[in-house]
């Protein structure tokens, strides 16, 4: 637990505000800038689930090899595919877009 508190104050010395709004919509909520310890446990293991979920990829490192629909970020996240031959980004309506990270879409639910 120490290590996980330790971590999490360095993560949050940053904010100042009274919401902290972490990527894909988790949101940590706490009263006059002070977190209260027992809820770093509860702000430790939505870090590790946004850590172990997170599979956005820089297009400087890496491009997709094929067509597929794909999420992409180019200031918003939208569905995106990448035309190998021209080597451009363009989303549903086929406009191009500066594209700067990108993942596969999630699997489909088991139904």
């Amino acid at each position: 637990m120490e290590s996980n508190y330790e971590n999490i104050l360095q993560i949050l010395s940053n904010f100042s505000v009274g919401r902290i709004q972490i990527a894909l919509g988790v949101s940590i909520q706490f009263d006059d800038g002070i977190i209260k310890e027992s809820r770093f446990e509860e702000i430790a293991t939505e870090i590790a689930k946004l850590e172990t979920t997170n599979d956005w990829r820089r297009v400087e490192d890496e491009l997709p090899e094929g067509i597929d629909d794909l999420i992409g970020y180019w200031g918003f996240v939208g569905v995106v595919w990448y035309d190998t031959i021209k080597k451009k980004w363009f989303d549903k309506h086929n406009y191009v877009r500066q594209v700067t990270y990108w993942m596969p879409l999630p699997s489909r639910p088991d139904l």
